[in-house]
């Protein structure tokens, strides 16, 4: 996620020097990790009192189901070319070697984003704990300067733009989406007793 995070936060820095509008983040739910360093870009971030703000940090993940696969009797086969193609392959175990690599690799990126977060928020940032991958409340995203006010999306379209028309766009759900979404719903009222 923090590539395309990093990619956006590019694009509207770009947009706003480009067009010298000011641009304002809401956090209105969650804003952490790749969301928080695209709410950075803007002139200001704003969340409510209970929005989750933070997590500047990198994980790489991979599960390992070697064991798991070797009790069931299935051999995983993989044709690879490379010597470290096969770095996060879940049916082998990782070598110190690719450990080692992949914290780099992790602690790199991290700089990258703590860099940007710094010049973007020009240090308000008040406690170099809001780097260590943590996560608040808007409230207290605020004590850290994290974010500059406490405000909801609607108040900020009142105080700031005279209650303007807000446009919600929202992606139109695939034939996919629709089937999942019924089958989830049929059981939920079938087994569960919950009903619309």
């Amino acid at each position: 996620m923090l590539p395309q995070s990093k990619i956006i936060y590019d694009e509207i820095l770009m947009l706003k020097k480009n067009t010298n509008k000011q641009i304002f983040s809401v956090i209105e739910d969650v804003g952490a990790s790749g969301g928080y360093y695209i709410a950075a870009s803007a002139d200001k971030i704003f969340a409510s009192n209970s929005s989750i703000v933070g997590s500047i940090g990198v994980r790489i993940d991979s599960l390992n189901f070697k064991s798991l696969f070797n009790k069931l009797g299935i051999k995983a086969q993989t044709i690879s070319s490379g010597k470290d193609k096969l770095i996060l392959d879940p049916f082998q175990d990782m070598t110190e070697e690719h450990k080692t690599h992949l914290t780099k690799l992790a602690n790199s990126i991290h700089k990258e984003f703590i860099s940007d977060i710094k010049i973007s928020r020009d240090n308000l940032i008040k406690d170099d704990i809001a780097f260590s991958g943590l996560f608040w409340t808007g409230n207290e995203a605020l004590g850290i300067g994290l974010i500059d006010e406490i405000s909801s999306l609607y108040d900020v379209n009142r105080d700031y733009f005279n209650n303007s028309k807000l446009i919600t766009y929202n992606k139109k759900p695939s034939i996919f989406d629709n089937i999942i979404n019924s089958i989830v719903m049929n059981h939920m009222r079938n087994n569960i007793g919950l009903y619309y």
